[in-house]
């Protein structure tokens, strides 16, 4: 039987593109941009799963994204509320790389993302550590 997928496998890959130099130079901006997606949804799962699993919440597939961010948007303690807000950046910045033919991402902005996307799933794991006691 197979496992459940482990969501930070996204971050991890993400972390790893930007340092492949396997991947031809004029494929730079297409990698970034996959990274950009990669890494937006290990924190959109996280913190899917954390309002899953502790508050209860039911997520409609429907409006998954939008719902998750309102949900931590309008959760009330501070740090949900920066969740909430830093998901909601990430996944601006996820539709324009996956959508928009005008976007530059350049490696510097890469890793700003990415780090952006390891404080929010630290943030996460904080509010979850909090619930556990």
């Amino acid at each position: 039987m197979p496992q459940d997928f482990d969501w930070m496998d996204y971050l991890k890959l993400a972390e790893s593109l930007i340092t492949d130099t396997n991947i031809p130079a004029g494929l730079e901006e297409a990698k970034l941009r996959s990274m950009v997606s990669r890494a937006y949804y290990a924190v959109y799962h996280k913190a899917r799963t954390l309002l899953e699993k502790y508050f209860a919440v039911q997520i409609s597939r429907e409006h998954s994204q939008s719902d998750v961010i309102k949900e931590y948007k309008e959760g009330g303690d501070i740090r949900c509320i920066d969740v909430g807000d830093r998901l909601n950046t990430l996944f601006k910045t996820r539709k324009t790389a996956d959508y928009e033919n005008k976007m530059y991402i350049n490696i510097r902005q890469a890793k700003v993302i990415i780090q952006n996307c390891r404080e929010t799933i630290q943030l996460i794991r904080d509010i979850e550590q909090s619930l556990r006691h």
